[in-house]
Order: C-alpha cells, then structure tokens, then sequence
C-alpha cells in the first residue's frame, strides 16, 4: 500500500463533491420596438435584524428584560421577538449590551443550535467576551445546509464533542469565518474524531484570530480545525493543537487547499500519524510571510513533521523550522509533498528520523533565492538531510543548499535521477550539478551565517556574518529594483552592496540580503576584541533601533544572537574583512607563540576576554574601555597561571591609567583587588580548564 492510500484510509474523512453552482443565462432576442411585458419574482430584501445579547446567562426566561445569548440564538432561527424588543428578521446580528464587555457567558443547558445564517459580533466590546461550555458541550452546532456564518472578537473556550467540532460544528456548504477570536481549549473524544476546535464542511477564513490548545484523540484529524474545504488564514496563529492526523489543520475533500498569509502555525503535534502542523489530502499548501516553527510527528508513517500535503507545497518570504519526525518511515522533517517551490524563503532546523530533514518532495523542486541549511536527517540509514527528492527536476538558483547533515549520507540533497539545475548558488561540496553555471556557484559547506533570528520583518533568518562566501556573489544581471525585497520585505531592498549603495550593488545568494557590509567592530576602532563583546554585552535584548554602537552587526535593529556570532566569527580581526579570512575561534586555542606574538594587555585575546568580563562588574565605577588601552603584560604569565589573576587585578586597581571608583593608595590596594579578582575568576576557570 503507498504513503497516499495509507493515509487516507487513515484520516477516514467522508469525501463530498466539489460544490458547484448552477446557473443559466435568460437571452431576450425580441427588439427594442417589440418587448412583451412580463412580471418577474423580487430577490428577498427583508431588512437583517440585530438582536441584542444584555444578559451573561444561560437561560430561555421570558418577560424578564433579559436577553441572554441562547435567547438571542433562538430569536434569530425562528424569526421571534426577544424581550428587548428585537425580532429576528433572516441573515440576523447577534451583538452584545456594554455591561458584557470583558465577560464570560458560561453554557449550562447544552450547545447552541444554529439553523439560519448569522453573524455572533462582540467587536462592540474593547475586552470582547468568553463563551465557555466547561466542557459540557460544544458550543455553536450550526446545522443549516446553506448559508455563511461569522464570529467576531469571542473567545470559544471548554467546548466538548464526542465526534466533531469541539467549540464549532459547522455542516453549512457557505463560509466559516473566524474574525478577531480565539479559539482555545476545546477537544472531541469519540476515536476517529475531527476538529477538536473547529470542524466545518464548508470553507474556514480566519482573520486575525488564534486557535490554540484544542485536540482530538490520537486517531482523529485535524486538533485545531478540520474542514472539507479551503482553509483561509490571514494574520492568525495556529498553536499547540493536538490530533492524530494534522495537529494543527486537517483538510480533506478533493482539491481543497490551505492558504496562509502573514500567520503562524507552531507547537502542533500529530501524535500517531503526519502532518503535525498541517494535513492536506489531495490540495496543497501555499503559505506567505508566514512561519511553520517546532511541530512534530510522533509515530510510525508520520509523515511530514510541518506539512504533510499530497499535492504541491509552495512558500512565498516564509520560514519553516525546527520541524521534526519520529518513528519508522517518518519522511520529511519540515515538509512532504508532491511539488515544493521556494521563493524568498528559508528551511532551517528541521529534522527527521527518515529521509529528507529539511523536506521530502515527490515532484519537481524549485528553490529561488532561498535558504536551506541546519536540517538533519538523524535515522542509522537516513539520507538527504537538507532535500530528497523523487527523480524529479530540481532547480536551485541564487539560493543556499550547505549545512545540512544526514547520518546516511547526501547531507544536503539527494537529487535522485532527474536533472539537477544550480546557478549563482552556494552549494555544499557533496552537489553536483547536472546542469546549469558552474563556474558561477561557490561549493563549500559552511555559508558562515548566524544562527535563525530576527533580523527584521516578519519571519526569522539567516544573516551574513562577516566574510560570508555569499555576500555579492548572486546572478549580476539581477540589478537593483526599489519595490524589490529580500524575504523580510518592505525597507530590505533585494539587491544591495557592501557599502549600501545599492544601484551599485550585487545581489547576495539566499534568502537574506545584506543592506551593510556585517561588522562587529562595534567601537569602530579597525578591530574586533573584548571592547566589542562589551558593547555588544550591553546592548543585548534591544528590540528597536538599535546602531553599531550598540552591538548591531547586521544593520536590522536589534542586538541578538547574530549579532554574537558576528562578534566570535571575526573575534582578533584587525579590520573587518569583506570575504573569508581565518578567524580566533576561542582564546584557549592560542597557542604560547601566538599569545607572545600580542604585546599588548589591551590586544591579547585573553586580556580583552577578561576586560570584558571585568568592565561588567559591579566593581567598576563607570571605566570607559578605552582607559585600559594602555595596559600591558607578558601574555604568557597571563595566561598559564590561575594564581595571576590577584596580580594583575591589583594591577588594573593600581593603574595610573584606571578609574576604579575605589581609593589607590597603598593600604587599600589589596582590598581594592578582590572585586577584580571575582570578576576575573569565571573567565580565568573557562579559558584555563
């Protein structure tokens, strides 16, 4: 049996056709001097009705001058008055009294059926409103057949069912949508079940909302949503959802597809089979300035540890990561799919205990300044640990494909038997190509890029460290658009150059285009040393317009662990280098030679270590780095002995040319020392051991 049979037979969803509508078109071929009168039927225009929600109870109470929601539903299905005075009139409005906002209508009689068209509206409160079924029911059963159905700014919480739809059951053929709300904590329990949060035979749009925390069983689909149609989110979240089958989103039917603009969908998981974000049966998934982060599979064919999608995947300036599969035939840590293509986008940190960590495709393959690096393929035999794929084409152009690993072997792609097509790429040494220019791609497996972080916009990724084999070494006859954009988007202009004059510019491989040459000579003194760990200390955490002065490498407003990396790449560096130069990983490296060869305490490696270290420390009194510049000492002493540390502390405390905030003379030398002498030991212990 193949992958494809085995899960639909798994995911045990009643297909329905493709909804069609019938229509038919009235000619009237009479002249304009010869028309018959006739009479046509109206369209129905009775004026929609809102009906007012006062009260958060759950009761049918009449003459009470209480309206409560369940009233409200019943007026708006049958058409009935509600002792406010409002009458249910056709596609009706439930909106909320001013005394509910921030509220919690708690369900005690059971869910609340829904037989015609509706829109449930809370925007008219700042703090919205909670609907909690305590997990006596599901909350809304919306049973028409046709017809849409909206909820705006709720919250849908404790909703149970046995079979389907925890918070939502909607068997409408028209739209489900979810706008400004959350749907949490919401679960089915019967064995096959679906839509531990939302199960909806029509299509689902979420806007703007979260759906978190719901589950089904291990053998059900969909823990967040289930649906026989498309699913729709725009600037929503999908997280820590649990199934069997499609942790987050489960979609079945023939040819329905999931989008996903500006969204995040993380933490789900699929506990027995694939798809631990997202399952798609027989559509694809087309996801856009969105993030697919740290979902999992976790069982024997659980496929697809992000996306498990029997048609084609497609990502648009989008990030996919820390993805992962365990288990027997558990392919495609990030992704498995049909078709995958990459535009602007980055695979990073996935992995599988199968073949291909960062994605399994079984049909053509199309990387377009794109990164995929740091995806492991862990199993014994396990293969491709960036991409595997089907003996399709494979098309990989300005795009980086290097770092990857597979315990199997064919770390960063293994191409199968079709065409492998590279240009203007960085490519891992173990590629080869069968087409394309070779001689315009850099092969080696280290990219030199920081760690997946925030370097701006929306999605996380890879920034150039200094020296990187990809800075300005893309395709040249890609010239400098300004609507044109790196995978952050607006402001990151896709072509620029090292010294940002970018109609001069070339354009970088990958998915990340450098705006500024990388530097971590954070104090612009032509080297790169403790000083610039310091700044870069100090300016740690920074979220918003952050400069160089304050440990930005990069140029994208913050100081993080990029930015760190920038820093310990070129750390010893006397200028910041424009392509690859060796570089002092780590001082206790250094051997006696190397260390006699830096005369002085303010250069050494270990002096500046420590400076560092020591400039951090309650102990000083607002020292700036550039008074201990003067300093020096015979780097050997320095470094072979722990007992040196008391010395030079009381050096430093002694100096003519420190400011300490501590008395100097004499009598208080020694005691001066001993906040140096803490200062010092921790970075004595690591660098000696």
């Amino acid at each position: 049996m193949s992958h494809q049979d085995h899960y639909r037979g798994l995911a045990s969803l009643k297909r329905r056709q493709r909804r069609s509508i019938p229509f038919s078109v009235a000619r009237d071929c009479s002249s304009t001097l010869n028309r018959r009168l006739h009479v046509e039927s109206l369209e129905d225009r009775r004026m929609l009705a809102v009906i007012t929600v006062n009260s958060d109870l759950d009761n049918t109470t009449p003459g009470d001058a209480l309206v409560t929601l369940r009233e409200a539903v019943i007026a708006a299905n049958t058409d009935a008055t509600t002792d406010l005075g409002d009458t249910g009139n056709g596609a009706d409005t439930i909106d909320f009294a001013g005394s509910l906002n921030g509220g919690t209508i708690l369900l005690d009689l059971g869910e609340l059926g829904i037989t015609e068209s509706l829109s449930v509206d809370g925007t008219s409160l700042a703090g919205g409103l909670t609907i909690n079924a305590q997990d006596l029911s599901r909350i809304f059963n919306i049973t028409a057949g046709t017809g849409d159905f909206t909820f705006r700014k709720l919250t849908l919480t404790g909703g149970s069912a046995s079979d389907e739809g925890g918070a939502i059951r909607s068997l409408t053929s028209g739209d489900l949508t979810i706008d400004q709300s959350t749907i949490d904590g919401n679960n089915t329990t019967a064995n096959y079940s679906r839509g531990g949060g939302i199960r909806a035979s029509g299509e689902v749009l979420l806007t703007d909302s979260t759906v978190s925390g719901n589950s089904t069983t291990s053998n059900g689909a969909g823990g967040g949503i289930s649906a026989s149609d498309n699913v729709t989110l725009t600037d929503s979240i999908v997280r820590d959802n649990t199934s069997g089958l499609g942790g987050g989103i489960s979609v079945g039917g023939y040819f329905h597809d999931v989008f996903i603009t500006n969204s995040t969908v993380t933490g789900n998981k699929a506990l027995s089979f694939g798809g631990g974000a997202i399952y798609v049966d027989e559509g694809s998934a087309t996801l856009t300035n969105s993030t697919l982060s740290d979902n999992y599979t976790n069982g024997d064919f659980g496929l697809g540890g992000g996306i498990l999608a029997f048609g084609d995947v497609t990502l648009t300036e989008s990030t996919v990561s820390g993805n992962s599969t365990t288990g027997e035939s558990v392919d495609g840590g990030g992704i498995w799919a049909g078709a995958v293509t990459l535009t602007r986008s980055t695979v990073s940190g996935n992995s599988s205990t199968g073949t291909g960590g960062g994605f399994h495709a079984g049909g053509v393959v199309m990387l377009t300044q794109s990164t995929v690096t740091d995806n492991h393929a862990n199993g014994a035999a396990s293969v491709g640990g960036g991409i595997w794929n089907d003996n399709d084409t494979i098309t990989i152009a300005g795009s980086i494909v290097a770092g990857n690993t597979a315990v199997g072997g064919n770390p960063d792609l293994l191409p199968g038997t079709g065409i492998l097509t590279v240009n203007f790429s960085l490519i891992g040494t173990g590629i080869t190509p069968d087409a394309g220019t070779s001689g315009d791609n850099v092969v080696t497996d280290d990219a030199v890029i920081g760690p997946l972080a925030d370097n701006g916009g929306s999605t996380q990724t890879h920034a150039f460290l200094p020296g990187s084999p990809a800075l300005d070494a893309g395709d040249p006859s890609i010239i400098f658009q300004a609507d044109e954009f790196d995978q952050r988007g607006a402001n990151f202009f896709r072509v620029a150059d090292a010294n940002c004059i970018a109609p001069e510019g070339i354009i970088d491989i990958g998915a990340y285009e450098a705006q500024f040459a990388p530097s971590a000579d954070f104090d612009s003194d032509d080297d790169v040393d403790g000083f610039d760990f310091l700044a870069w200390q100090r300016g740690f955490g920074t979220t918003v317009g952050a400069t160089k002065p304050d440990g930005n490498s990069d140029d994208d407003g913050d100081v993080d662990a990029s930015d760190l990396a920038a820093w310990e790449e070129t750390f010893g560096e006397t200028t910041p280098p424009l392509m690859a130069a060796p570089v002092v990983t780590a001082a206790s490296s250094l051997t006696s030679v190397q260390l006699s060869a830096v005369p002085t305490l303010a250069s050494s490696v270990l002096a500046d270590l420590a400076l560092a270290v020591a400039l951090d420390a309650d102990a000083v009194g607002g020292s700036s780095p550039n008074e201990f510049e003067d300093h020096s000492a015979p780097q050997e002493y320095f470094a072979a002995e722990p007992s040196a540390r008391s010395d030079i502390a009381a050096a430093l405390n002694n100096s003519d040319s420190a400011t300490m905030g501590k008395p100097r003379d004499d009598n208080q030398s020694a005691e001066a020392s001993s906040p140096w002498e803490d200062a010092l030991d921790e970075i004595f212990a690591s660098l000696l051991q």
